[in-house]
């Protein structure tokens, strides 16, 4: 049997390993999985793992990778997600329901062209508003179906609302699968206004804009998305990432974000607001990575679930990761709460998986055109 063999990392570095796949089968056809347990594990909006053959192995030698390493967490019986417990990427998932089987996390894969082909988007009737699959509608010219459960279930339509989500509230809930990280936010007011915060690279490139540009001079509050319908409340702005960081660190190709004001966070059961940089006051299992210095990432230590992103230039604006929404108040898109940024997807230039990357952005302006 002839196998093609791809490496596979993380944003630190270890978890650095291999994996192997049948080469007759490549390109392997995969699903977007849009599930509760998917976005809730991860932190993404949606998640996609590619099977192997075999068990990982040795980023250099021909042996089985060490797995210790990794912090391994098991939201079924039959099933134990691998991340890894300084990034929080994750990497690798091991199903034992039936004889053992691994898959790897896509978006840690050195390479996907080729190897993997993403043809459709399952369990979306989970998401309660079509989530992610309202935006990449096709990826290499293939559009995708929108399946509401496993492949060839019944289809979603799109612009699909579930009926069973409520009026809009005050405040909206997060939370990881484990439920060791949860927390609120509450709408903007006055307070969210006060930060002052460099613009994004969705906004403004920051290969091609000049730093004096970038500071954000005329101190503009890019991240509240006033209404232009009287009595409607003031929106968070949220986009979608590329970069390597984002992908390497979540094991996914994108990481969807809402940048939220810190003042308007706050801690379930006292109302106090999160607290991420004094130790004595951090939310209780919320563990921390930083990628570069002033750079942190703040993950669940129990099931490996992104929670927010933040660095010392703007630390009172924060990215939260839209994953970990409560699907059940808004749906996944949130778009009471959330005025999605549809011109330009951060670091775009600089994606790894070209065709997933291209039904991003083109879903995006599609979205615009309509």
């Amino acid at each position: 049997m002839s196998v093609t063999y791809v490496k596979v990392n993380c944003h630190c570095g270890n978890g650095a390993l291999r994996v192997a796949f049948r080469t007759a089968d490549l390109p392997i056809s995969c699903t977007l999985c849009h599930c509760n347990k998917c976005r809730h594990v991860t932190g993404k909006m949606a998640f996609y793992v590619v099977p192997i053959v075999g068990r990982p192995l040795d980023s250099v030698i021909d042996r089985k990778a060490n797995l210790e390493r990794f912090t391994p967490y098991k939201p079924t019986l039959t099933e134990t997600r691998y991340f890894c417990p300084l990034c929080s990427a994750h990497l690798l998932v091991r199903y034992t329901s039936g004889p053992e089987h691994w898959a790897v996390s896509g978006g840690a894969l050195d390479r996907v062209d080729g190897i993997v082909k993403i043809e459709s988007h399952t369990f979306v009737a989970d998401t309660m508003d079509g989530g992610l699959a309202n935006v990449i509608k096709e990826i290499d010219g293939i559009e995708l179906p929108r399946y509401s459960k496993g492949v060839h279930s019944e289809l979603v339509p799109m612009g699909w609302r579930s009926e069973k989500l409520p009026s809009p509230q005050d405040e909206l809930m997060a939370y990881c699968h484990c439920g060791t990280v949860a927390f609120k936010f509450s709408r903007p007011t006055e307070l969210s206004y006060i930060p002052h915060a460099p613009y994004p690279d969705f906004i403004y490139p920051m290969d091609v804009t000049h730093l004096a540009k970038l500071r954000n001079p005329a101190d503009d509050k890019w991240w509240l998305r006033e209404s232009t319908v009287p009595g409607e409340p003031v929106k968070y702005i949220g986009a979608h990432c590329v970069c390597q960081y984002c992908r390497l660190a979540g094991g996914f190709d994108t990481q969807s974000i809402a940048f939220v004001s810190r003042a308007n966070i706050h801690e379930i059961g006292t109302n106090e607001v999160v607290d991420y940089f004094h130790e004595e006051n951090r939310l209780p299992g919320l563990k921390q990575y930083q990628s570069s210095p002033g750079r942190y990432r703040e993950y669940c230590g129990t099931c490996g679930a992104f929670a927010v992103w933040w660095h010392a230039g703007r630390p009172d604006v924060v990215d939260m990761s839209v994953g970990l929404l409560d699907q059940d108040e808004d749906g996944v898109r949130a778009e009471h709460w959330v005025e999605w940024y549809r011109d330009r997807v951060a670091f775009q230039e600089k994606a790894v998986n070209i065709p997933f990357a291209k039904g991003l952005i083109d879903g995006l302006k599609q979205d615009v055109a309509e």
